[in-house]
């Protein structure tokens, strides 16, 4: 195999058109969530602790595989395996090679650990690139980005030179303010503060709604009267109840900004309310990740 090789274009390639299986934006929002989670880790310190980053990444992954993509699991399984790694020997006292087989040590180098981590990459990318062009995979793969990025975005505007006020995110119309600028950047039809249907004997204002996507993006910031996983996580399933009864609402993107770490266990959370539920797509994603 040679390095940076698009193995996971060839192995797709190999598959006929009738074995796909049916494919919905919740299937391809979670091929799209594992796929940017593979595409932080990063070097570590020490070069041989990247494989095991990997290596938990691909268990991870595998059962999603294995239930939204089964006709692809053993693709999967063959660029995901686990290269041989080099070998070192021990030496005996005489400097003579010991044939004792315990005594090997295999090591997984950077190089090796990055050519998978690429080619299950490019593995992803082709499962993605069989969606119907009605999945939406660029634009959902694009909000997703903009939220999971969004940290890196704040901190910037902190950084100011000549002397001039930094911009300081307070609360969530700053938020709502910065996003809607961004949203912007990406696509021509965004809708700010559509009003749902009555829930409950009540109406609210959504945050933002991309029409033709059938997409709609609620943002919340962590704060002291908001600090809880539970109490997040009772005013998500307040709103996923409250947008499933909007007509335009088939994907709903809840973006919790959690600058300052107050919730336990944001993964969790994410983990808990993401997936399919009163018959829309729900994506949770909490900034900063833990």
């Amino acid at each position: 195999m040679q390095l940076g090789s698009p193995v996971g274009y060839i192995q797709i390639a190999r598959k006929e058109y009738w074995s796909i299986p049916p494919m919905n934006n919740d299937n391809i929002a979670r091929i799209s969530n594992l796929k940017e989670e593979l595409a932080q880790i990063t070097e570590p310190t020490y070069p041989t602790e990247l494989w095991p980053q990997i290596k938990s990444w691909i268990a991870k992954a595998t059962p999603v595989i294995r239930r939204d993509w089964p006709d692809f699991l053993d693709d999967f399984q063959t660029v995901a395996v686990e290269p041989k790694g080099a070998g070192i020997m021990f030496m005996s006292t005489d400097f003579t090679i010991s044939n004792d087989e315990r005594l090997r040590v295999w090591k997984i180098d950077v190089r090796e650990a990055k050519e998978i981590q690429q080619n299950i990459l490019n593995f992803l990318d082709g499962l993605k690139s069989l969606a119907p062009i009605d999945v939406n995979v660029g634009d959902l793969d694009e909000v997703l980005r903009l939220c999971k990025r969004f940290q890196i975005f704040a901190q910037q505007l902190k950084v100011r030179e000549r002397g001039r006020t930094p911009l300081e995110i307070e609360d969530e119309y700053d938020i709502q303010y910065l996003f809607l600028a961004l949203l912007r950047l990406h696509f021509d039809d965004v809708r700010k503060e559509e009003w749902t249907p009555s829930y409950a004997g009540s109406s609210s204002r959504m945050d933002f709604l991309l029409k033709r996507q059938k997409f709609v993006l609620e943002i919340k910031k962590t704060r002291d009267s908001l600090a809880s996983d539970k109490q997040v996580g009772d005013q998500l399933i307040i709103d996923i109840e409250r947008y499933a009864q909007h007509p335009d609402c088939q994907t709903l993107i809840c973006f919790v900004y959690d600058p300052t770490s107050l919730l336990d266990n944001p993964k969790g959370l994410e983990q808990d309310l993401s997936g399919k539920r009163e018959q829309i797509n729900v994506m949770v994603i909490i900034s900063p990740s833990a």
